[in-house]
């Protein structure tokens, strides 16, 4: 009897225990789970700026294309400048959408892929995922896998995020087989309103035109940034010096999600720079910020600041520029791994995007070196592993523009730090990515003819170490980017005559098994990618096999590329596969229809050099201009025959 009470005993407390974990997991990736969009409400929607929510609602015809697009089951990207009323556009379709659905909003958080769930769905109704801020979750590990979750659920994604420099960014971000276009049906960008509609505006909601600082975005009006402005110069020079901190921190990468700072991080940073010596000081000033509205105090030790504010309004001093923010952070926090973490993210990051980028990639790399100082292998295994897997990135990404071969190299030995700890058997997922990368990174060194033979071997067996995670069942997108990346290495062992006929062939393959998962339909850029890559392999093979069929293979499958790759969409995939076809029309001209092979060459270099004209591509412009004349001059020796 007492081990029945108690076997019954110990089920009740696992349930609770379940039970309790899953709503952790929950509370920790989402804001909020499959509500109904005709209940919504605009508190839970906005979050913290609620503050600024008003009943009114300036509508534009844009509007129309988001619920067009939900009605249709179509994904959505919302591109705009902040403050543009994005965000507000998405509630109010969701508000009045003709067939209700159910919403749910992820937090911009790190995923943890093991424990990541999505809550159970509700009913049959239409199910939308809406991304706020996605060039927010970008910065996010991991963040890509929430498409993934949402192409398995069949989920419409509506999503927004800031369009120019946080466009380029999320582009960039995006795993190497997955583009804007693939996830996103419709991307539209919700322009500025006019000065006449936005005094009309101002005067409806009884704005004093003066306060408004109006920049062309509805939320310039609401949020009355020209009264912040003049209020923000009325402060003193350590209100205005705190202001400036937050900022800097901001701007490295130190906020949390909301744009939250700790008091901890704020003083540290404060005492080091001396713009305060007590705890007292900084606490004094902070009161007097709150009392003016520039910053909040939600909880204990925590404070919060307008994002818009933090780019709009507090300025820097005369002697700071972006580059020296970073030393400045990676020096006051070098005894805080955690922090130097988020600035080594944070430089990788502008690294991608910014002009700047061999200077951004060498902080993140130092910065990465840092935190490995007190991350170490013995004492955090996981995250020593994790900043070993993102040191290689920031290498690989500084290999593209110096020192390639030593670049490369360091990439591949960190990858293989991080393999100490992500072994096959204990994280598999980690375990394939890495490998994954490891394999680029191989490739890149053999493009740099770096002992190719003995590289090119080492990608492929990194890659088929990828595969042995990345089953067509379990991870169909990660296999068809490794078959992929497969084909492309094994092309490439060819042309050092090593079993030539034997790797072409394997490299067809590869490619062919990426197909069953790019298709024209579901991923129309990656798929054109692939045909291409299958063309220059068939032309590669019509050299020593079946010079005819092979020829006529790669025609095919050029021709399916420019399904997708039209000159006005894509005018550099047309190009390069113009090119590319122009070529194989030449060595057709060798067998058969010589004249009438030469002039389709010829048509097809003349469609190149549309888009690679003098001015913009030289070197493509100068190598189709020699095609060119190798065709002219076999035609010509055609005709004068003829003559």
């Amino acid at each position: 009897m007492i081990e029945e009470i108690f076997g019954a005993g110990s089920i009740a407390y696992q349930v609770v225990k379940d039970y309790s974990t899953r709503r952790q997991i929950l509370r920790k990736y989402y804001n909020f789970s499959w509500k109904q969009s005709a209940g919504i409400e605009p508190e839970p929607f906005f979050g913290y700026r609620f503050k600024y929510y008003n009943d009114y609602y300036f509508s534009r015809k844009e509007d129309n294309k988001i619920e067009k697009s939900i009605k249709n089951n179509k994904n959505i990207l919302i591109l705009g400048r902040p403050m543009s009323g994005k965000s507000r556009a998405a509630f109010e379709v969701f508000k009045k959408l003709e067939e209700s659905c159910f919403i749910i909003k992820p937090r911009a958080v790190d995923i943890e892929i093991d424990e990541f769930r999505l809550p159970s769905l509700p009913g049959n109704r239409k199910r939308v995922l809406f991304l706020d801020d996605l060039h927010i979750f970008a910065e996010k590990k991991n963040f890509h896998y929430l498409f993934e979750v949402a192409r398995e659920k069949k989920l419409i994604i509506v999503a927004t995020c800031r369009s120019e420099f946080e466009y380029d960014f999320l582009k960039k971000k995006l795993p190497t087989n997955i583009s804007v276009e693939d996830i996103f049906d419709t991307i539209i960008d919700y322009p500025k309103i006019s000065t006449p509609e936005a005094q009309s505006i101002a005067l409806d909601l009884d704005i004093d035109w003066s306060e408004a600082n109006f920049d062309g975005t509805i939320g310039s009006l609401i949020m009355k940034l020209g009264s912040m402005e003049t209020r923000y110069k009325k402060l003193n020079q350590k209100e205005k010096a705190i202001l400036r901190i937050l900022k800097k921190l901001y701007c490295a990468g130190i906020s949390e999600e909301d744009k939250f700072f700790f008091i901890d991080t704020i003083r540290d940073f404060a005492k080091a720079k001396g713009i305060i010596h007590t705890d007292n000081d900084l606490d004094q000033i902070l009161v007097s910020l709150i009392s003016k509205e520039f910053i909040e105090n939600p909880e204990e030790n925590v404070y919060q600041v307008e994002e818009i504010y933090l780019e709009k309004i507090f300025d820097f001093d005369t002697k700071t520029n972006r580059i020296s923010i970073f030393h400045d952070m990676a020096s006051v926090f070098h005894e805080s791994p955690n922090i130097l973490v988020k600035v080594a993210i944070k430089a990788y990051s502008l690294g991608l995007v910014r002009y700047k980028k061999s200077a951004y990639t060498k902080i993140s790399i130092e910065t990465f070196g840092e935190a490995l100082k007190v991350y170490t292998f013995h004492e955090f295994p996981k995250q020593y592993a994790l900043i070993q897997n993102d040191l290689g990135n920031a290498y690989g990404s500084l290999a593209e523009v110096e020192d390639k071969k030593n670049n490369f190299k360091k990439a591949i030995k960190a990858y293989e730090e991080a393999l100490r700890v992500y072994s096959f058997d204990k994280f598999p997922i980690q375990y394939a990515m890495i490998r994954n990368n490891m394999g680029t990174a191989y490739g890149g060194l053999a493009e740099i003819m770096v002992d190719k033979k003995n590289n090119l071997e080492k990608a492929i067996e990194a890659f088929e170490e990828a595969l042995r995670v990345y089953t067509f069942d379990k991870f169909p997108i990660q296999c068809a980017m490794t078959q992929n990346n497969m084909g492309t290495i094994y092309s490439d062992l060819a042309e050092i005559l090593v079993d030539k006929e034997s790797n072409l062939e394997i490299a067809i393959e590869a490619f062919e098994k990426a197909l069953r998962v790019y298709t024209f339909d579901r991923f129309p850029i990656q798929y054109a990618t692939v045909q291409n890559n299958m063309g220059i392999v068939y032309s590669k093979l019509a050299d020593i096999e079946d010079k005819k069929s092979n020829l006529e293979k790669a025609i095919k499958v050029y021709k399916e590329a420019l399904k997708v790759y039209s000159f006005d969409e894509f005018p550099s995939g047309y190009a390069m596969v113009q090119n590319n076809m122009g070529t194989v029309y030449s060595k057709f001209a060798d067998i058969e229809d010589k004249k009438s092979n030469l002039e389709k060459a010829i048509k097809a270099y003349k469609e190149a050099l549309r888009v690679y004209t003098f001015d913009e591509f030289f070197i493509d412009y100068s190598m189709v201009q020699k095609n060119i004349g190798i065709a002219y001059s076999k035609l010509a020796g055609i005709e004068d025959k003829e003559k």
